[in-house]
């Protein structure tokens, strides 16, 4: 007999539960994720035709990313590359989704990042330049845009820095009515990074 279709929004509500807990217990989480398949199955989701799965497949590893990223570095190398193909800005939530994640796993792994840094940055540059033909994008995700570069900037300066002429403006207009907190600090720590290998840019 052929296999039953999952179906996709139990599918949704349950990515969206294991969210919700991994962020709820924070560092506590880490026994009990270890003890799951979760970063397994979450690639299979994150590989999904649906855009909502991969939206909550992403938010799922975000949360893991600040809260138990060792979880995740067995699946680093494949998590990233499908992070980076989702930095499709015409699915507005799961490209908002992919960019957070992936600004959480630099904030974690460091300058492990750089092998993927060039591929992130062009997509991102897009994004917060608001150069495509699907006009202007949301305000939140021209910012999670903008912190992620910062993230960036602190983990690989060398491969970011050269292309600040490109975006240094756009994100300092997007920084600018940002809230004042951490994520903000952080970013702008990435700018100075930045500026300091290339102040001409």
């Amino acid at each position: 007999a052929a296999s039953e279709a999952p179906d996709k929004d139990l599918l949704v509500c349950a990515l969206d539960l294991v969210a919700g807990v991994i962020e709820g217990l924070g560092p506590s989480s880490e026994a009990l994720v270890a003890r799951s398949e979760l970063a397994t199955r979450l690639l299979y989701c994150m590989r999904d035709s649906q855009p909502d799965v991969r939206q909550s497949a992403f938010a799922v590893v975000g949360d893991m990313a600040k809260a138990c990223h060792r979880q995740l570095l067995p699946h680093m190398h494949e998590t990233l590359q499908l992070l980076t193909a989702n930095l499709d800005p015409a699915f507005v939530s799961v490209c908002n989704n992919a960019i957070w994640a992936i600004g959480e796993i630099t904030v974690q792994i460091g300058a492990a990042i750089a092998p993927f840094a060039d591929a992130m940055l062009q997509h991102l540059i897009l994004v917060l330049n608001r150069q495509s033909s699907f006009g202007s994008y949301s305000q939140p995700l021209c910012e999670c845009a903008a912190i992620t570069i910062g993230c960036l900037g602190i983990a690989a300066p060398h491969q970011v820095a050269p292309h600040l002429e490109i975006f240094v403006q756009s994100w300092c207009v997007v920084m600018t009515s940002y809230r004042d907190d951490v994520e903000k600090e952080h970013a702008f720590s990435g700018l100075v990074a930045m500026l300091a290998i290339n102040p001409n840019g």
